[in-house]
């Protein structure tokens, strides 16, 4: 069977196992939904939980790859969770938070073992990238 290409690119980027949290029950109930949809649940797992609260979470030692879309203080309380859950080498994406707040989040991440790759400003909101360095 040929498959078209659009569904090869699929395939290598799904090649990883996915984690999605949120403390949202219908969002999570969506994203389940939009798995199956994808026939994409052989690779991503979605799970309702407060950070990395979920006992399954908390069986997998380390991500290579994490992205939260939250606001300041939930990041502010998990930079240690986060830290102990990326891989050295890894790679942590903040998003959420507001320009002013970059510099008080970036300073605890440092803290924790992250180094600031980069930060995108758009208006108002900053994305931060960090490295996990040990």
């Amino acid at each position: 069977m040929v498959r078209p290409f659009w569904q090869w690119r699929r395939l290598a980027f799904f090649s990883a196992n996915v984690t999605a949290v949120d403390i949202d029950a219908v969002a999570v109930s969506v994203a389940k939904t939009n798995v199956q949809a994808n026939d994409l649940d052989q690779n991503i797992r979605c799970f309702e939980a407060n950070g990395f609260g979920h006992s399954q979470i908390n069986t997998i030692e380390t991500f290579d790859l994490i992205f939260a879309n939250i606001l300041m203080a939930p990041l502010l309380s998990m930079a240690e969770d986060m830290s102990r859950h990326t891989v050295s080498g890894g790679y942590v994406i903040l998003s959420g938070i507001l320009t002013e707040q970059a510099e008080l989040v970036t300073n605890e991440y440092i803290d924790v073992g992250f180094s600031l790759s980069k930060q995108i400003n758009i208006a108002e909101w900053a994305t931060l990238i960090f490295s996990k360095i040990k």
